[in-house]
């Protein structure tokens, strides 16, 4: 069965690619929206396009803060642009909030556990002192920058040392893609 899986952004493709690969899930084509809900307009004819040719469509999401009020705004969306989508997964587990970012924190090994204890000392910090905190994506980086790891959407998460690929977070996301590929 053939499968076109759109994502949010550079980020989400490269892990899902990767993800996939690891799964040995083939033939599943990835493509980019740029953008959550509010942006399935501007790919609205792809994903057609995708349906058209004898592709499924499936849809891979950030929850965000609601997944309950996400999951109802896909909804909508959907119908109202009366979309082929057979099936959608909210990051970071389809149930709770968050993001892959909320998935890469839990991926780190425990041995570098600290480097995010650090960071939470660090927002705490910039919190009593009145600042706006870093969001989920500045604490990626800043445990990609303390290992010296790749920064950008190319990260290396085949590398055992840095990244848990087997931590039952990711289970519900493995289940997910491996059955696009049946």
């Amino acid at each position: 069965m053939s499968w076109t899986l759109f994502v949010e952004g550079d980020y989400d493709e490269a892990f899902v690619r990767w993800l996939l690969g690891s799964l040995d899930v083939a033939d599943v084509q990835v493509q980019r929206i740029d953008g959550g809900v509010t942006k399935l307009h501007s790919v609205a004819n792809e994903i057609r396009k995708s349906h058209d040719a004898g592709r499924h469509v499936a849809l891979l999401l950030d929850a965000d803060t609601d997944p309950g009020s996400t999951r109802e705004q896909l909804a909508e969306e959907v119908a109202r642009l009366d979309l082929p989508i057979e099936r959608s997964f909210l990051l970071p587990d389809d149930a709770a909030p968050g993001n892959l970012e909320t998935l890469l924190e839990q991926m780190a090994p425990p041995v570098h556990r600290a480097i995010y204890d650090c960071f939470d000392e660090h927002q705490e910090c910039l919190g009593r002192a009145g600042y706006r905190l870093p969001d989920r994506k500045a604490r990626v980086y800043a445990y990609c920058h303390a290992l010296g790891l790749k920064t950008g959407p190319n990260k290396d998460y085949s590398d055992a040392a840095h990244w848990d690929a087997g931590v039952r977070d990711l289970e519900p996301l493995r289940r997910f893609l491996r059955a696009l590929a049946v």
